[in-house]
């Protein structure tokens, strides 16, 4: 089974695999909730700070494609599909913007952290 990190970096999705892996997730959803409770506890990896520099810099370069007054969620198949070929085609672009997020993401998780530690 391919882990959720990998769902993150896949190419752009077909209807029917969206919709099979919509049915997937709604049904892996309890196990990954709890695995989320037990990971918020720790320190996040170095990879999974990439990991999450990668996600929002492919945010910040999907957001420029969108049209005014659009969210990705709200879009249809067939604009998810177009508009994630061309966030695609600027991966390079994507790596050095989630590399340059890298110290913003370190300090929101070491305040994480902190105010984790607060609140016990």
């Amino acid at each position: 089974m391919i882990s959720f990190k990998h769902y993150l970096i896949e190419k752009p999705l077909t209807p029917s695999q969206r919709v099979a892996r919509s049915r997937q997730m709604k049904r892996l959803m309890p196990k990954i909730q709890k695995k989320r409770e037990i990971a918020m506890r720790k320190k996040a990896s170095s990879t999974q700070l990439k990991m999450r520099a990668q996600k929002k810099a492919t945010a910040i370069i999907r957001n420029k494609f969108i049209p005014d007054g659009q969210d990705y969620a709200s879009m249809s198949f067939a604009q998810k599909i177009q508009l994630d070929k061309k966030v695609e085609k600027k991966k390079a672009a994507i790596k050095k913007i989630a590399k340059k997020l890298m110290p913003k993401i370190k300090r929101a998780e070491a305040e994480r952290l902190e105010k984790l530690k607060a609140n016990k």
